[in-house]
């Protein structure tokens, strides 16, 4: 970060005041615990032990040999519990939440990764818990809903706007501003205001990691290429934090192309149609008109 909150340009804060407080807390609980050995030694613990890592990076020898361009391994986060690296985050901040006292963590989910990692993590610390989800989404992604209220989640349904992921954050932010005191909100994504997306970096730098010394131990070499898809972030900024200042490991992240390049057909803020808007408490590229409002992206990824 080139400044508090700021990853160039973009990051900040940029949330009602009465927030502020929280975010403040948040931050100075984080900054202390970040560099407490004992804390550290605990959630490195739970990765282990907990979520199981480390995960393979395992050689795709038939998808090698069908490009025949180069040796493809990909790193299994899939078999981490609960099924992605979403665990990773989750186990972090629930963990910092149980240590600042917080009796309730919040989260929003789309798919429902996110969600059940959240589910997952608050039956682990005793911990209740409340997860928004899109109405859309909730008929979409029945499965998970299951598995949230299994684990003894509250699945709050959110009907407004599209009923998607975006309006279950929404609805998220304003439980929290008026629930502060006792509740935690667990952002799954690189999103939102500082010191969130500093925080999902740091709790998911794992991924990167364990990936150079994976390839070390394998090929006794860095990767010539990184590839990750990137939709909220958290899997790309794991993936590739740890080779920031590697200028001969090539970096790659891609995005959801949908159908077309017409609005509301694809999701590609990034390489597409995306320009500088704020959104969620933070400056970032958005999907959005000549008015600013923030056009629903399409993906075949919930």
């Amino acid at each position: 970060m080139s400044k508090k909150g700021r990853f160039g340009d973009y990051g900040g804060q940029y949330v009602p005041e009465i927030v502020m407080p929280a975010l403040n807390e948040l931050e100075e609980a984080y900054l202390k615990y970040r560099d407490d050995a004992a804390f550290q030694a605990e959630y490195r613990s739970y990765l282990k032990e907990y979520a199981g890592r480390p995960t393979n990076l395992y050689f795709a020898e038939r998808l090698t040999k069908h490009y025949g361009k180069a040796d493809i391994y990909l790193k299994r986060e899939d078999l981490l519990h609960t099924g992605a690296h979403k665990i990773n985050n989750a186990l972090g901040q629930a963990l910092l939440a149980h240590r600042m006292g917080k009796k309730r963590i919040i989260a929003e989910t789309g798919a429902g990764q996110h969600g059940v990692a959240t589910a997952t993590v608050a039956a682990l610390f005793g911990m209740e818990c409340r997860i928004f989800m899109g109405a859309l989404d909730v008929e979409r992604q029945k499965l998970n809903v299951f598995r949230m209220r299994l684990l003894g989640a509250t699945v709050v349904p959110v009907s407004s706007g599209t009923g998607t992921l975006k309006d279950a954050t929404s609805e998220a932010i304003r439980y929290w501003a008026t629930n502060i005191t006792d509740t935690y909100y667990v952002i799954g994504s690189a999103v939102g205001p500082h010191p969130y997306p500093m925080m999902v970096r740091d709790f998911q730098k794992v991924i990167g990691e364990e990936i150079r010394a994976q390839a070390e131990e394998k090929f006794h070499a860095k990767p010539d290429y990184l590839v990750a898809c990137i939709g909220g972030g958290s899997n790309a900024i794991g993936t590739i934090y740890d080779f920031r200042n590697d200028a001969d490991v090539k970096k790659f992240c891609v995005e959801g192309g949908g159908r077309s390049d017409a609005d509301g057909d694809n999701a590609k803020t990034l390489s597409g149609g995306g320009t500088p808007g704020i959104l969620h408490g933070a400056y970032s590229n958005l999907l959005q008109n000549e008015d600013g409002q923030v056009i629903e992206a399409y993906s075949i990824s919930a």
